[in-house]
């Protein structure tokens, strides 16, 4: 349920930045093509592809988070197992 929240608001922010970075890519591309700017390509293509990143990174960040929440429910269910505690003596 965790993780479906998470995703869900990613989806959410995605679209409510993804406009604004598009026009910004559209104005930087513009400027680049009539020789108003000297940047590198990279520097023009950045709001294109770092909007996507980002969403990338947020969603790894909630992965690994309910990741490690999995990882603590379950050594906590190993640790509080009576049967383990009679192997381990």
């Amino acid at each position: 349920m965790k993780q479906v929240y998470c995703v869900r608001q990613i989806t959410n922010n995605y679209l409510r930045t993804a406009p604004l970075a598009y026009l910004l890519g559209i104005t930087f591309l513009v400027l680049k093509l009539c020789k108003v700017i000297a940047w590198s390509w990279w520097w023009v293509t950045l709001p294109f592809w770092a909007a996507i990143a980002l969403v990338i990174a947020i969603a790894a960040a909630c992965v690994v988070i309910v990741a490690m929440a999995l990882g603590a429910y379950l050594l906590w269910q190993w640790m509080s197992d009576p049967r383990e505690k009679d192997r381990r003596k």
